[in-house]
């Protein structure tokens, strides 16, 4: 028989300590400005929201829905505690192997993802109670015929895991570190569906992972379980270090949860299990102190420059999709690092790596040309950065688009329009000041120009080549004798170009 997870709670007891005051003195001192307790639970509840980390990529725990929405068993535990603590809850996609250190330095609040509470992660963050117990499971091909029971059989075999997770370190302490196995036998994946994808098609003979997780794709299909029950987890909320408010509330809102019958109805609705209702273990704090955390590599996104979520598109259209990120890291990014796809539908993008440099602080516009599939649907990509080495890190951004299902009505792109564009008489003196005005439509605009073509026939890029703004003036000086042309050209990324042209004859004295 199967063994299943068993979820606990336990009744949270909040020890609340005093101060005193210091002793008068003679002469009044300077008010001493007042230093929290919990600055992170300070931010949190002056902003009304609570940023959740986590890894949108390990169902039925963490992951995306149809509709490009988190979803999962993590993801409505989260917005339950967030509703208990009257928080609205915003969550940041990261690669797992950085939640942590992404809590540490503050970018995110706190973090869920189906985390195991380990003594080197408990040195760096704190944890709430257990919300879940889970085991580990091996996956191998449909008829494989491989039975694991238990950790020593897995040397003879080629291992894929996550990358940072448990399930890795459990490898590399069981079977290399102890010498059972080489280590250019473990092969760690950033999505553990890369890794069943390599074991479906021979790359590996097993992968090792979570049971829940384990037990969907077997339902998928093309692979069996052929271990289970091993190296039981413990799974919590993860915070910073000296955030016990915050630690305190959520240990109070998952009591809340288990108590009235919500964290049953979750696991039931997510994890197709029954719970029970019996008390949650602590996580005895540890008394390591964690080391200064210094983030060389952060990024985060800033707003979507092109093509928003839901364009429509034609079959087979080519499209840039353009996105707006921030280096909130300390190292500076190089041609070294690229902007990659992690999963979905890449719609024919390739890696494409920084162009220049981006120091600390600096935004910078990454630009992935794609083309839209030849079949009607909604489609997906999700893509991220990663460093020189190929170590993902920062907030991962998507693209998603619509192929129409019929050849009916559809959105129309705004074509482009010049209201007006003015000029001189068509003949001024030499010496005299030419005054250009003009206006136009800004809807989806991409491009707006202003060129002066001379008497020899050469062309002037005004404004230095830059975009004009609408509406706009320009004051040239007709400096030498003949005939001037000015155009203005304003374009649309799918509606073409609209041009219109002022002919000026400059006359001699």
């Amino acid at each position: 028989m199967k063994a299943k997870p068993v979820l606990f709670v336990f009744l949270l007891i909040a020890i609340v300590a005093g101060a005193c005051a210091p002793a008068p003195t003679a002469a009044p001192l300077p008010p001493t400005p007042t230093v929290s307790a919990d600055p992170v639970w300070d931010r949190v509840s002056a902003a009304g929201k609570i940023r959740f980390g986590s890894s949108l990529d390990y169902p039925p725990f963490d992951s995306y829905d149809q509709n490009n929405q988190p979803t999962g068993f993590d993801i409505a535990l989260a917005r339950e505690v967030g509703t208990r603590l009257g928080l609205q809850v915003e969550f940041v996609d990261l690669p797992f192997e950085t939640l942590i250190s992404t809590v540490q330095a503050g970018q995110v609040d706190s973090a869920i993802a189906a985390i195991s509470v380990t003594p080197e992660r408990q040195a760096n963050v704190d944890f709430s109670n257990v919300y879940f117990s889970d085991k580990t499971s091996v996956l191998s091909r449909q008829g494989s015929g491989i039975r694991i029971t238990a950790p020593d059989q897995l040397a003879t075999y080629r291992i894929g895991v996550q990358r940072g997770t448990t399930y890795e370190q459990w490898v590399k302490q069981n079977l290399i570190d102890t010498g059972l196995m080489p280590g250019d036998k473990i092969f760690a994946y950033q999505e553990p569906e890369h890794a069943v994808n390599d074991l479906k098609a021979g790359y590996l003979d097993v992968v090792v992972m979570g049971a829940l997780p384990a037990d969907e794709f077997v339902s998928a299909g093309g692979v069996e379980l052929s271990g289970e029950s091993l190296n039981p987890q413990s799974l919590a909320i993860a915070m910073a270090k000296g955030s016990p408010t915050l630690l305190a509330k959520v240990n109070e809102a998952l009591n809340l949860i288990q108590t009235d019958g919500t964290m049953g109805r979750l696991a039931e609705q997510y994890l197709g299990i029954t719970a029970g209702t019996g008390p949650l273990p602590t996580v005895p704090p540890s008394n390591v102190t964690p080391q200064p955390v210094v983030v060389c590599d952060s990024m985060t996104f800033v707003a979507d420059m092109t093509v928003p979520d839901g364009t429509f598109m034609n079959p087979g259209q080519t499209f840039d999709k353009v996105w707006r990120i921030k280096n909130t890291g300390t190292c500076t990014w190089d041609s070294s690092y690229k902007f990659v796809f992690v999963q979905g539908d890449s719609m024919g993008g390739q890696p494409q790596p920084i162009n220049g440099s981006v120091a600390r602080g600096q935004t910078y516009d990454m630009s992935i040309r794609m083309t839209a599939p030849n079949h009607p649907g909604s489609y997906a990509g999700l893509w991220q950065m990663v460093n020189g080495q190929n170590v993902p890190f920062g907030t991962r951004v998507w693209v998603e688009i619509v192929v129409p299902s019929s050849p009916g009505p559809q959105p129309t792109p705004a074509a482009p329009s010049i209201e007006y564009f003015t000029g001189p008489a068509s003949v001024v003196a030499q010496g005299e000041v030419i005054i250009l005005e003009w206006a136009f439509s800004t809807q989806d605009v991409v491009s707006a120009k202003l060129n002066r073509t001379n008497p020899d026939g050469t062309v002037t890029a005004l404004f230095g080549g830059a975009d004009v703004t609408s509406p706009g003036t320009y004051e040239d000086l007709a400096a030498v004798p003949g005939e001037f042309t000015y155009t203005l050209s304003v374009s649309t990324e799918f509606a073409g170009t609209d041009t219109e042209s002022i002919q000026v004859f400059v006359s001699a004295p």
